[in-house]
């Protein structure tokens, strides 16, 4: 039977903590055909010499060096050297289900058109509280481009993690896909790619167990500003630049206007709510940029109005289209 190469791409940085059962989660995997690529991100706790020697005795694992830190940096590393017709993403820290990739590779092989496969995740925290991430709005087989992609524009929750989904090589060397340079929501950005040109397949299965601890990447970001200043930096820094960009066209013009929408919308309760002010210099240079339209009409709306009454006269009166 064919078995195609699947390449697991499993960023480190400092994790020597968690590299046994990391190993350990790698080593049950049912599918046999697997490259396994781990890219160091500047290490100092001894995870380098740990995880050659794992490599010594494994010789489908290879371990790389990134110069640049972040683990989008050395997802997109393990990309560029990958060799597989798959690739999968495993964070250090995190669990995958021993069967992962054969459920995955099956769903594929039933749906050859589709880009990604998704499976469901558990999100497990150190006080032993657990639930399922909720991707209740996907389909529950193929969703057809771009719906999947406008969705995870419109609610950012709704997005994956990325122990949970396999993708073809293919579509990501074929259009130069890549995990985006900007603080938080990386990942986001490279689903939402994915969703907005590609298929996407949704399976009823646990296939991954992602790990909230205070050492995580959220973590420490919650801890620096809040999630709705974190989430703003998405659409400032990604979604509002690109879609922008490309906005001649569908499906990004759509994608355009919902983060424009969303953008102000944040900008706005972060300004009129939390009375965070510093945020006109945001809205200005977005306005300066042509990223936000009709903003003299919209603001007066908001300085003369409780928020959630001229918030939803701004939802009328600039409906996406």
């Amino acid at each position: 039977m064919n078995r195609p190469l699947i390449s697991i791409i499993i960023p480190v940085y400092n994790g020597i903590k968690f590299l046994d059962r990391c190993f350990k989660t790698l080593n049950d995997q049912s599918y046999s055909n697997l490259e396994l690529i781990f890219i160091d991100n500047g290490s100092t706790d001894g995870s380098i010499k740990k995880i050659k020697s794992y490599c010594e005795t494994n010789s489908y694992a290879n371990l790389f060096n990134c110069n640049k830190r972040g683990a989008g940096y050395a997802r997109n590393k393990g990309i560029e050297v990958s060799k597989g017709e798959f690739i999968s993403f495993l964070d250090v820290d995190d669990e995958i289900c021993v069967d992962k990739h054969q459920l995955l590779m099956d769903g594929l092989n039933k749906y050859p058109n589709v880009g990604m496969v998704i499976g469901e995740t558990i999100k497990q925290y150190e006080d032993g509280r657990s639930y399922v991430l909720n991707m209740h709005l996907l389909n529950q087989n193929v969703t057809p481009a771009p719906e999947a992609g406008l969705l995870w524009v419109k609610y950012l929750s709704q997005n994956p993690q990325c122990g949970s989904y396999m993708v073809r090589s293919k579509i990501l060397k074929d259009n130069n896909i890549r995990f985006a340079n900007i603080s938080y929501g990386e990942d986001i950005a490279f689903n939402i790619c994915i969703g907005l040109e590609y298929d996407v397949l949704k399976i009823d299965k646990n296939i991954s167990i992602y790990h909230r601890h205070n050492k995580s990447a959220v973590s420490i970001a919650n801890q620096q500003m809040s999630s709705l200043e974190r989430y703003f930096q998405f659409y400032e820094k990604f979604a509002l630049p690109l879609f922008y960009k490309k906005r001649g066209k569908e499906p990004f013009k759509q994608a355009f206007n919902e983060s424009e929408r969303i953008a102000f919308r944040m900008l706005m309760k972060l300004i009129h709510v939390e009375k965070k002010e510093q945020y006109i210099t945001n809205l200005d240079d977005l306005q300066r940029k042509s990223f936000i339209s009709n903003l003299m009409f919209r603001k007066i709306l908001f300085n003369f109005f409780p928020f959630n009454m001229a918030n939803s006269l701004n939802e009328r009166l600039y409906k996406i289209g």
